[in-house]
C-alpha cells in the first residue's frame, strides 16, 4: 500500500467518509466527481445511512471495508473530522483530506479542533490535506477529489493555492484556455 504524498496524489483506491447520493452535499459531490468521473481504482462510500451509493456498495464504517485504502476523502464536519483522523490511524490509512471548515479560520473552539487534528496527525504518521479544503486534482489519473465539477487532463503544470476558490478560479480558466494543469492542491489551513 502506498502511504503519505504519493498515495494523496496517485491512490490506487479511495473511501469518502460521508459519502451521499443526495445533492446539496459534499459527499454526494466528491461521489460523484470519483464514481462518474473516471476515476479508475475501487471507491468505497462510507455511510451508514445508505447501503449503495452511485451503484457502488455503502460501509457503516471505515473498519467494514476490509480491503486496502490509500486515501481517505473526509466529508464531514470539523468534530466529526477528528474521529475520521482516528479511524485513519487505527487502519493504516495515511493520507487523509479534510475538507471541514470550522477549525482555526473560525476561531475559538475550531482552534483547539485543528491543535487536535495536528496532534493526531503527527502521533499516527498521518498526511494530512487541510483542514477547510476544496481538495486536490491529478489530470493523470484522473483524479477530481474536490467538490468543483472540473474535467480531469493530464498537464506539465502544478499549482497549489491556499485559498480554494483562487485555485479553483485558475483550474476553470486553464480549462477554459486549454491549459492542461496536471496537478492542482488546495492546501486550506
Amino acid at each position: 500500500m502506498k502511504t503519505g504524498l504519493e498515495a494523496m496524489l496517485s491512490p490506487r483506491s479511495v473511501a469518502i467518509v460521508g459519502a451521499t447520493p443526495e445533492p446539496g452535499k459534499l459527499g454526494h459531490d466528491l461521489s460523484v466527481n470519483l464514481i462518474q468521473g473516471g476515476y479508475p481504482g475501487p471507491v468505497y462510500p462510507i455511510n451508514p445511512k445508505h447501503a449503495e451509493v452511485f451503484g457502488r456498495t455503502a460501509y457503516p464504517s471505515l473498519e467494514m471495508i476490509g480491503r486496502p485504502v490509500d486515501l481517505l476523502l473526509s466529508a464531514v464536519g470539523a468534530e466529526a473530522t477528528i474521529e475520521v483522523a482516528r479511524a485513519c490511524g487505527r487502519h493504516g490509512v495515511k493520507p487523509m483530506v479534510a475538507y471541514a471548515a470550522s477549525f482555526r479560520e473560525a476561531g475559538g473552539d475550531g482552534s483547539r479542533l485543528e491543535r487536535e487534528l495536528a496532534a493526531i496527525a503527527a502521533e499516527q504518521h498521518l498526511t494530512i490535506l487541510g483542514p477547510n479544503t476544496p481538495g486536490l486534482i491529478n489530470g493523470h489519473l484522473p483524479l477530481n477529489a474536490t467538490f468543483f465539477p472540473f474535467a480531469t487532463k493530464p498537464g506539465k503544470m502544478a499549482i497549489a493555492t491556499q485559498s480554494g476558490g483562487v485555485g479553483g478560479a485558475i483550474y476553470k480558466k486553464a480549462l477554459d484556455e486549454d491549459l492542461s494543469i496536471g496537478y492542482w492542491v488546495g492546501l486550506g489551513n
